[in-house]
């Protein structure tokens, strides 16, 4: 039985603070469907099929209680994979700042074949621009004859303990096929000192079985991150009905409960979360003020499904008690000009507060070329990005 997420009063509570919300994410929608827009000074052509403006963005992001501006961009990722790895590319993961140094924690894998072994690795920069290769958190794997590809390596750390711990994805020889969250922790106790490992491997807390729910799909669980609120450790993870045969998948997410980050994580009642109706991915939350944030990978709002090419923006939401989000904004990540290097923009690797109303966001992406977009080398990037708030 998971744990009751939306009771009566909570859920008349929660609708009426979202009426006003709800109206200006459809209204948001309708704008969409009336003016597309497929090329201009926003997108320089770029646009995905359904496209939207500058202007679609902000009545998009008018319910939130603040937005994202641009505060520097740059004309080229700070990871350049074909240039720095050759044949080896990297994917998701998260980026967070301890003591002076950014730490990149990602998936790296073979150039254009997501399903062959994969490896989490780690990278430490003082600038965000110059990175040094550290460590190989967990070396790619084969069972049998088949590839074990690893993703997603989620580091959090638990104050209570005083420890990091280390989720991350492992499927069953397909990135698309029966994901399961392992946990690893830190042989080496305190914040600044254990960041950096070495891992233990502690196994297996969430994957699809008999507590999984209608929502989740072939793809198992192919996200988590966990966060503090209420006293308890709640999660967003993720799951697609992705499959060959299906040309209209979504990708959803949900909240799991525990009463300690090391589990036992029980699935919330009340699943999925109603950000967005077709596909969000890898949410990563972080703490502003008094609200709660998840920057996501995203689809142009009012699209049918997940669109490559042209996806230059990343998606975020908000919740004042981290059970309860609202609709989805969108993050221009990548309008027109030099710094348009990603010929699609795919997974936010969290926010890092520089001080007042600035963050640091690294994600990574598909870069320009020639041929399917999952042949083209996949980097990371960086953006400086200024907290607006809503009047």
């Amino acid at each position: 039985m998971g744990e009751f997420l939306f009771g009566k009063s909570s859920r008349r509570r929660w609708l009426g603070l979202l009426g006003s919300a709800g109206l200006a994410y459809g209204a948001g929608e309708r704008y969409l469907r009336a003016f597309p827009v497929t090329s201009g000074s926003c997108w320089g052509g770029l646009a995905p099929g359904s496209g939207y403006s500058l202007q679609a963005i902000r009545l998009i992001n008018s319910h939130l209680p603040f937005h994202f501006a641009i505060e520097r961009q740059f004309d080229q990722p700070v990871i350049n994979t074909r240039v720095r790895t050759p044949g080896l590319c990297l994917e998701g993961g998260v980026a967070t700042k301890v003591g002076s140094l950014y730490r990149l924690f990602s998936c790296q894998f073979d150039h254009g074949n997501w399903n062959k072994p994969t490896r989490l690795v780690y990278l430490v920069s003082r600038d965000g621009i110059k990175w040094k290769f550290q460590a190989v958190i967990k070396a790619a794997a084969t069972f049998r004859g088949i590839a074990t590809p690893f993703w997603e390596p989620t580091p959090i750390f638990d104050h209570g303990k005083n420890r990091w711990y280390m989720f991350f994805v492992e499927y069953g020889g397909s990135s698309s096929e029966g994901g399961k969250i392992r946990m690893m922790a830190s042989t080496v106790v305190g914040y600044d000192q254990g960041i950096s490992g070495p891992w233990r491997d502690i196994g297996v807390i969430m994957g699809p079985g008999a507590d999984s729910q209608a929502w989740e799909g072939v793809q198992g669980v192919d996200s988590f991150y966990p966060y503090q609120a209420d006293g308890r450790w709640y999660a967003m993870y993720g799951s697609s009905t992705w499959s060959s045969t299906n040309r209209h998948p979504r990708w959803c997410i949900g909240l799991a409960s525990a009463s300690s980050l090391t589990g036992p994580w029980n699935r919330c009642e009340g699943n999925p979360l109603q950000v967005e109706k077709v596909y969000w991915e890898n949410p990563i939350v972080t703490r502003i003020g008094s609200w709660y944030v998840a920057v996501y990978d995203a689809a142009a709002p009012g699209s049918p499904t997940y669109i490559h090419n042209g996806g230059h923006i990343a998606g975020y939401t908000c919740s004042k008690d981290g059970i309860h989000w609202l609709p989805g904004g969108r993050i221009l990540v990548q309008p027109s000009g030099p710094a348009n290097w990603s010929s699609d923009l795919r997974t936010p690797l969290g926010l890092i507060h520089e001080g007042r109303s600035i963050y640091t966001m690294f994600y990574s992406g598909f870069m320009h070329g020639a041929g399917p977009i999952f042949s083209r080398y996949e980097s990371v990037g960086m953006v400086k990005l200024r907290l607006v708030w809503n009047r």
